[in-house]
């Protein structure tokens, strides 16, 4: 038999899901590249899908990559060509980038494309679709897709032209800056969620001299009926104190994902003829970081490697035998082993199997 590992981010799971925004603070304007007037946003739009066999599928949801800060120009890249299949139950499995079409890619291709289902039928083999990039400058994107960029992103903050355009819409963020005075949040857990997407409403909202709220009313969103009615019912109850009244005041709301599980295995971990794989102990045992792009979309995953190590336990001729949904976990698992060091052996060991679980707690 295999060995078995399990990577488990509890901490991060406990911290994140069913969280809702507040006010988002003001950021750190990013590098010049992206103020004054250069750099936007990157948006990418998906194409129709095809499939090899049994028709082209039927579109339950087809989750977009999340969008990125990019250099003026951006939109000219080639479109991003990601290649999967599709089970009975229509979820997609067995992603990969096709590598003889993209010469660009983000870190969201293949979680968004795991995180999209289509209807029941026949599973479907070798379907592809491809992604094309829409840039617009700050000044001018929506400001939905603002609004996605700011609540999602992890790394760099919009610049502050942009952020203004977000929330400085009115005098609300004219100083002195009014305080709240109590800040009510939509009940998240009964909220209905979605697995592999955050769900995100923006409301905006008037306060009166007395710090009360009126005029609520959303003017973006991922379209959850359920959070944008709690958003308008959490924003009517909040109460604000300065110098009021204000008027054009925003405010976000948002729902982490549903854990997205990981597919079933298909075949159980194949057997090694080296007894030496199983007794051997680690000298640098193996150090498991789970995929960032799904991580931040609560997708699970695993990947079975095979592998070989030398008497003086250095790892070598790793393999991916097969991961799912995608093959970034499969890629994770292998520089994870590349990475450790089986303890000195006599003779060392070849064909040796290893299954990584990457899972959400």
């Amino acid at each position: 038999m295999g060995e078995h590992m399990k990577f488990v981010p509890i901490a991060w799971v406990a911290a994140g899901i069913a969280t809702a925004g507040a006010a988002t603070p003001p950021p750190v304007d990013v590098s010049a590249a992206y103020s004054d007037g250069n750099g936007g946003l990157v948006m990418h739009f998906p194409g129709p899908v095809q499939c090899e066999n049994a028709g082209d599928p039927e579109v339950v949801e087809l989750a977009r990559p999340m969008n990125v800060l990019g250099p003026n120009g951006a939109d000219q890249r080639e479109p991003v060509t990601m290649i999967f299949a599709i089970d009975e139950n229509g979820r997609t499995i067995s992603i990969a980038p096709d590598q003889e079409a993209n010469r660009f890619h983000t870190d969201d291709f293949s979680a968004a494309l795991a995180a999209s289902r289509f209807a029941s039928s026949s599973p479907r083999t070798n379907c592809r679709i491809s992604y094309t990039a829409k840039f617009a400058p700050f000044a001018d994107a929506p400001l939905a897709e603002l609004v996605s960029y700011d609540i999602t992103a992890n790394n760099q903050s919009l610049p502050r032209n942009a952020w203004q355009r977000i929330y400085g819409q009115g005098n609300c963020m004219e100083a002195p800056i009014v305080e709240p005075l109590s800040v009510a949040h939509p009940d998240l857990d009964k909220i209905p969620g979605k697995r592999g997407s955050r769900d995100w409403t923006m409301a905006s909202f008037d306060i009166e001299a007395d710090g009360r709220t009126r005029n609520v009313r959303v003017v973006a969103g991922t379209g959850n009926a359920a959070l944008d009615t709690a958003t308008i019912e959490a924003v009517a109850r909040s109460r604000y104190r300065g110098r009021l009244p204000r008027h054009g005041c925003s405010i976000p709301y948002w729902r982490n994902a549903d854990i997205l599980p990981a597919p079933s295995t298909f075949s159980d971990l194949p057997s090694t003829s080296d007894a030496a794989c199983e007794y051997v102990r680690w000298d640098r045992e193996p150090v498991l970081h789970y995929p960032m792009e799904f991580e931040r979309r609560l997708i699970e995953g695993w990947a079975i490697v095979r592998y070989s190590y030398a008497p003086w336990g250095e790892i070598s001729d790793v393999e991916v035998v097969d991961a799912q949904p995608s093959s970034v976990f499969g890629d994770a698992a292998k520089a994870m082993l590349m990475r450790a060091k089986r303890s000195r052996s006599e003779f060392g060991a070849s064909g040796c199997y290893q299954r990584v679980d990457y899972r959400m707690g």
